[in-house]
C-alpha cells in the first residue's frame, strides 16, 4: 500500500543583484583601512568565497594590482554583480 503525503514547501525565492551587492559592501567596509599584505588577500579572498561565491554561486576574487585591490569576476554572472551599471534585477541561482 502507498501512501502520498504533500509536505507544504515554499516556492524557490530570486536572489537579487542587490543583496549580493549589499554583501560585498559589507566585507569591502570590513577591509578598509587595513594594511594589505598577502595574508589579508588571502583572507579577503577566503570572505569573498564563504559570503558569495558560495552562497550565490558566483565566482569573484580579489587581486593585488598597481597598489589597489581589484575584484574580478570569472564567470559572465559574476561580472554582471560587479558591473553597477548592469540592470538585470535577479541572479540564476535561487534560494
Amino acid at each position: 500500500m502507498l501512501i502520498n503525503v504533500s509536505i507544504p514547501t515554499r516556492k524557490p525565492q530570486k536572489i537579487s543583484f542587490d543583496e549580493v551587492r549589499t554583501e560585498l559592501r559589507k566585507i569591502e567596509e570590513e577591509m578598509f583601512g587595513k594594511l594589505l599584505d598577502q595574508a589579508s588577500l588571502n583572507n579577503l579572498n577566503l570572505m569573498l568565497d564563504s559570503r558569495i561565491n558560495k552562497p550565490y554561486g558566483l565566482k569573484i576574487r580579489a587581486e593585488f594590482i598597481n597598489n589597489n585591490v581589484k575584484l574580478y569576476g570569472y564567470t559572465d554572472e559574476s561580472k554582471e554583480v560587479l558591473d553597477p551599471n548592469y540592470k538585470k534585477d535577479y541572479i540564476s541561482k535561487t534560494r
